[in-house]
């Protein structure tokens, strides 16, 4: 039997406090990434998501934890990782508008790295990204709930629609998104000016430890009331159409999906109904992203799912760090493909951590790799503790049919 072998990572982000690290420290995003490499040497796909715009520094790069634009050396150090597709569509595609999105998709074709999720016509949108591998056929979907457009303002006109792959309709500035315990500083970060964000942030601290709840957390990324909206229907009936039509060219299908709540262990309404709704459509795997935190995954008859595989580039040190539900970590999962079958045969993971160095510069490592170098017994205990939640969240009770991988 030959395998092959497609691996999928969490969000890959690099916030302010990343950037900022990284120009004080004169160095490139590839150091962020150069002790994973080792995870994907046997991928023969590995697919990302990656969460912001490539949009170039006329549009001003990233000031603020909730409206991304990331230089190219980003893609550049992405791809030597081993990375070949990008999901794009999800909530910060839209953050330098449509022409940040038009550059993006620029920059990712000038780096050959493949794309879904958001187009520059529709044409293109219409097309499916398949890739043959092996003699097999697969077809890759990417699908948002939304592009933040309640908060940047950014909304697309009916005639642009096609240009990012929504599960529905966008929400105009000022209306409410979802049920959150933090509207506050999403609010704030779009509206405050940068210089002044530094005296919202203290204040923001001390608020979060007088609180009952975790500070950032949100319930979901869409208020409840948005399943019963029949405005939404034709986005879900186009996505339906590209399932078919994928179905129709690829022997498996992958839909990418950006949606649920924030720094929550628990799946709201809303995500519940989108996945009821994927869970009867002919998709072999959907992979989720977008919480920042490692959610549980399942099957549904030959389907296999997943609610979240984290962070896998962020930096736990920011404003918008959650500490208690291990936000640092993230789940790399491997879909063995039998080449004679076509079809999945098995599911494995990895895990990896962030770390922020001395430097200020937070770096993914293989939990493996910390494990093996850990000399301290206390740290080394405690990071077998977070290994082990972790893995337990995602695999829950199917741990013998979605095993763990050393690297």
């Amino acid at each position: 039997m030959n395998l092959i072998k497609i691996s999928f990572t969490g969000d890959i982000m690099s916030d302010p406090e990343q950037e900022k690290a990284l120009i004080a420290n004169r160095k490139s995003h590839s150091v962020i990434f150069e002790n994973a490499t080792q995870l994907f040497s046997e991928s023969d796909l590995v697919v990302a998501n990656l969460e912001t715009p490539i949009a170039g520094e006329e549009l001003g790069y990233t000031e603020n934890a909730a409206s991304f634009n990331t230089p190219e050396s980003l893609l550049t150090a992405i791809k030597q990782m081993g990375v070949d597709i990008v999901t794009n569509a999800n909530n910060h595609i839209l953050d330098r508008g449509v022409q940040g999105l038009f550059n993006t998709i620029d920059a990712l074709d000038k780096y050959g790295i493949e794309h879904t999720g958001c187009y520059k016509s529709s044409k293109d949108s219409e097309a499916i990204l398949i890739k043959e591998v092996g003699g097999v056929k697969i077809a890759f979907i990417s699908y948002t709930y939304g592009t933040n457009s309640e908060f940047n303002g950014n909304l697309l006109d009916n005639n642009q629609l096609f240009m990012v792959d929504l599960l529905k309709k966008q929400l105009a500035e000022g209306q409410k998104a979802f049920q959150t315990k933090h509207f506050m500083r999403i609010w704030a970060e779009h509206h405050i000016n940068p210089r002044l964000m530094r005296f919202y942030y203290p204040i923001e601290k001390i608020c979060n430890h007088l609180r009952p709840y975790k500070g950032g957390s949100c319930i979901d990324t869409v208020n409840e009331k948005e399943i019963m909206n029949p405005e939404n229907s034709p986005y879900i009936e186009r996505l339906k159409r590209k399932v078919r039509r994928s179905r129709d060219l690829a022997d498996i299908v992958v839909l990418c999906l950006h949606c649920g709540g924030q720094y929550n262990e628990e799946i709201g309404l809303y995500t519940k109904y989108v996945y009821s709704i994927l869970k009867n459509m002919n998709i072999d795997l959907i992979v989720g992203n977008h919480p920042h935190c490692v959610l549980g995954c399942g099957f549904h008859k030959k389907q296999f799912y997943t609610y979240s595989l984290g962070n896998f580039s962020f930096s736990p040190g920011g404003m918008w760090y959650v500490d208690t539900v291990l936000a640092e970590y993230s789940v790399v999962l491997h879909a063995y493909i039998d080449s004679c079958r076509k079809c999945i045969s098995s599911y494995y993971f990895s895990i990896v951590k962030n770390v922020i160095g001395e430097d200020g510069i937070s770096r993914v490592y293989p939990v493996d790799l910390l494990l093996n170098n850990e000399t301290d017994a206390y740290k080394k205990k405690s990071l077998l503790k977070d290994i082990k939640s972790v893995k337990m969240r995602f695999v829950k009770s199917i741990e013998r049919k979605v095993k763990y991988e050393h690297c």
